[in-house]
């Protein structure tokens, strides 16, 4: 989903108990806003017996805890996204690259991620090549074609139901001239080494898509919306074969924080829990490929309890929240989760 929201400030976060922040006019329509962190913010998230004490006491934390020692930002190990990852170096050098921030927004975290889990993949060089999944409107592709990486970006057909909806929330590409982002990449360079066409998630042409043709590729939380959990993770397993020896590939998706007996499928989305990620990831080890999980979920900082109720991330006075770190979706507390593999180098 793409966050209708964007600082032109490069400059790093806004601490959480800073008593205003300040956005200004983008291409997403927001305008200028402006919050009071000291009071309302605080008030939801500690109010002995507010709905958001009620909806925190429900998140299981002990069952997400990690190992003794945290996972980095940059650690190419699946995991969610966390408050502490918005302060380091890498995350914090995307930012810088894509012109996002300062926000508490897991939109973000899932962009810097991809773009990380790319440079420590040493995909970031002249000749790689990437292919984008749902791409929308995101900045990936041009961060790609900045570092002269040969990009196929793809989303779904204009044919396809879906299609629609997704363009009127300004996430759906049906040509190479809407993933520009000219204050990323220069626009020659960008057509220089970008290309788009549709593609057909559930679907994928051995004609369009060749096995082991690609050194990276990439979702920014699409697959949950391919119809049912099954199908999401069937493209995962059907990705991992386009990956050429040493490629690596990340799909950022939803992240069950509640607990359930069975995965959540609300038609449109689908909130996986961990048996489901464990679940396609020990069947790609078995396969051949190399991934590693960690399931943490913090909620020790004011950000991460901080639970959002609106995709746009604004609060239903119109100011913008704090925070977009965990959000809720029908019956589910959700944030988001990287799903990130190699292929053994041959």
């Amino acid at each position: 989903m793409i966050p209708r929201i964007e600082s032109r400030h490069p400059s790093p976060l806004v601490p959480f108990s800073s008593n205003q922040g300040e956005f200004v006019a983008n291409k997403y329509n927001v305008g200028l806003q402006e919050w009071d962190t000291v009071n309302w913010p605080q008030a939801w998230a500690n109010e002995p017996g507010s709905r958001a004490m009620s909806i925190l006491a429900g998140i299981d934390v002990d069952g997400r805890r990690g190992p003794q020692t945290p996972t980095p930002f940059s650690g190419m190990v699946s995991q969610a996204c966390q408050a502490r990852h918005f302060r380091d170096p890498a995350y914090l050098k995307w930012a810088q690259v894509m012109k996002f921030g300062p926000y508490w927004h897991r939109k973000f975290w899932e962009w810097a991620s991809i773009m990380e889990t790319a440079e420590v993949g040493g995909v970031l060089r002249p000749g790689s090549r990437a292919v984008g999944f749902g791409v929308g409107q995101e900045p990936i592709s041009a961060a790609l074609a900045l570092h002269d990486v040969d990009v196929l970006a793809t989303d779904v057909p204009t044919s396809d139901s879906q299609a629609a909806a997704w363009a009127t929330g300004l996430q759906h590409a049906e040509s190479i001239d809407i993933l520009q982002h000219p204050d990323i990449c220069p626009p020659e360079k960008f057509k220089g080494v970008v290309s788009f066409r549709p593609v057909d998630m559930n679907a994928l042409d051995p004609e369009v898509l060749p096995a082991g043709s690609f050194d990276f590729a990439w979702s920014s939380c699409v697959i949950e919306h391919l119809g049912s959990p099954k199908l999401a993770m069937d493209f995962v397993l059907n990705c991992a074969e386009l990956l050429a020896p040493g490629g690596v590939m990340i799909h950022t998706t939803e992240y069950e924080l509640l607990n359930r007996g069975e995965t959540r499928d609300y038609g449109n989305c689908a909130i996986f829990r961990i048996d489901d990620l464990q679940q396609v990831v020990d069947t790609l080890n078995k396969r051949g490929f190399e991934a590693n999980t960690d399931f943490e979920v913090s909620l020790a900082s004011p950000e991460e309890r901080w639970i959002s109720s609106s995709l746009e991330a604004r609060y239903p006075a119109g100011y913008l929240e704090p925070a977009h770190l965990r959000l809720i979706i029908s019956e589910s507390v959700s944030t988001s989760f990287s799903i990130i593999v190699r292929r053994p180098a041959q």
